[in-house]
């Protein structure tokens, strides 16, 4: 009972940031990240029409599959989206806390006080995982799913870790499952499962019958989350294979081999904007390297790892941002939890390693509500600057949103997957349209052409038809008239 008070502990200053802005400081629907998130709310109201998800990038079906479910009850109206995000968003709050009750039984049950909540807060304090526990997508199902998946992993690396057991080859199975889950969530994690091989020949017991059992496992549980997509499997692998072997955002560009040049730009990059994560990764680097010497049985789990970790940062050579990296602080958190027998020896390191990661988390904390705060000021700023000159030089005219402007119509409307959905948005907003993701301008029921369009000056050069003057400039975003 002490360990899940420990873990409950733990968790409180991410559930009061959360909370804060969630309840206390909300970001509305419109705000931002309405790409992604409206995304998942219409591929769940397409699984609910008896359609394929048509977006499989992620492939993200995980999320879709929920986004299906809490739409019965929210409702399947676009107009209904501002009720299903709430909903949304607390599921990947009560999502995250399983994961971490599940890691309290398993890879933190003998664990101490202190290096239990350094082992969680590792999670916390990677670069935008705060940010993205409160955003519909992907990366809210990390943690959670993740728990599970190397509760299961440690079980089959070493039965005696774990809770979950299982005869005759049943843990390696679960093991793989658990991967395919996470597959089926975020292609990222396809680097876990050659690691789990490495794993197992690093074990040296019955490797190659174990890795086929757990690769079959992940084709198990890639497919059983995934069956509702499966017509969507060769859009999957053409996408896969275009991240592959072509540069470019999303691996729109020329097919081309990654340049070592550019790959080691984008690294330095990233490392140079995430100093305090860079030094806690050292730390926990330094204390896996420790336990690997003084506890032979856990090199495979520490094996699993590293190699885990190396390979996700491999996959993300092309585009190293943040949260490609997720899997990454993954891996940490169980190197930490694997170290805590051996580091528990030293009576003062528990106590030092939880002062350090204090400090780093909390320092995570503090700009992560700093970025809340200033993205909500700037964004209504925006918006409201915009509206204002809409009102002076063209009320009751037509206007056309480009992404990622702050609008209520637009975030409805930029996702959407049927002219029904735009007909029943068109009715709260009737003379709102916006530029599309296929270069097209998507006008409101009844109209034929637009009069002011509010483009990002960046998309403005690939606009498809001719546009008159500019009228204002306001931010990144500038108010032009018709022809």
């Amino acid at each position: 009972m002490k360990r899940f008070v420990w873990v409950t502990i733990a968790l409180l200053p991410f559930i009061a940031e959360w909370i804060y802005k969630f309840a206390i400081d909300p970001r509305p629907f419109w705000i931002h990240y309405y790409d992604p998130e409206t995304s998942y709310f219409y591929e769940g109201l397409r699984m609910l029409s008896g359609l394929s998800p048509f977006n499989v990038d992620n492939p993200g079906t995980t999320v879709q599959l929920a986004s299906a479910a809490i739409s019965l009850f929210t409702g399947r109206s676009p107009l209904t989206y501002p009720q299903f995000l709430p909903v949304a968003h607390v599921l990947g709050l009560l999502v995250t806390i399983a994961g971490a009750l599940m890691l309290a039984r398993t890879l933190l049950r003998n664990a101490p006080p202190a290096l239990t909540i350094v082992t969680l807060w590792t999670w916390f304090m990677a670069p935008q995982v705060l940010e993205y526990q409160l955003i519909w997508t992907a990366e809210v199902f990390f943690f959670g799913l993740g728990a599970f998946a190397l509760a299961a992993i440690v079980a089959s690396l070493r039965d005696e870790t774990s809770g979950l057991r299982a005869a005759g080859g049943g843990q390696d199975l679960l093991a793989g499952m658990t991967i395919g889950v996470l597959i089926a969530t975020k292609f990222v994690f396809l680097a876990w499962l050659p690691a789990l091989v490495v794993a197992y020949f690093v074990a040296r017991e019955r490797p190659v019958r174990r890795s086929i059992i757990a690769a079959l496992g992940t084709l198990a549980g890639f497919v059983t989350v995934t069956a509702v997509a499966i017509p969507r499997y060769p859009a999957m692998l053409r996408w896969l294979t275009g991240l592959a072997a072509n540069t470019g955002t999303y691996g729109g560009g020329p097919r081309e081999l990654p340049r070592a040049g550019d790959v080691l730009a984008n690294y330095w990059r990233a490392m140079s904007t995430s100093k305090a994560w860079m030094l806690w990764l050292a730390i926990v680097i330094v204390c896996a390297i420790l336990a690997f010497k003084r506890a032979p049985r856990m090199r495979p789990v520490i094996v699993f790892g590293a190699a885990a970790g190396a390979l996700t940062l491999l996959m993300a050579m092309r585009a190293p941002a943040f949260r490609y990296l997720f899997p990454v602080a993954l891996c940490a958190m169980l190197l930490m939890a694997v170290a805590a027998d051996e580091l528990r020896k030293v009576r003062w390191l528990p106590s030092a390693l939880l002062v350090v990661a204090a400090l780093l988390f909390g320092k995570a904390i503090a700009r992560d509500v700093s970025d809340h705060r200033n993205r909500l000021h700037s964004q209504r700023e925006l918006h409201d600057q915009v509206a204002e000159v809409l009102r002076r030089i063209a009320p009751g005219s037509v206007v056309v949103y480009s992404f990622r402007f702050p609008a209520p119509s637009l975030a409805l409307r930029i996702n959407a997957t049927t002219d029904a959905q735009l007909a029943e948005i068109a009715q709260r907003y009737p003379r709102e349209g916006h530029y599309g993701w296929k270069r097209q301008v998507i006008l409101p029921p009844g109209a034929t052409r637009w009069d002011v369009l509010v483009i990002d000056e960046a998309l403005l050069p690939e606009f498809p038809s001719p546009v008159g003057r500019t009228v204002a400039r306001v931010h990144e975003f500038r108010i032009v008239l018709s022809p």
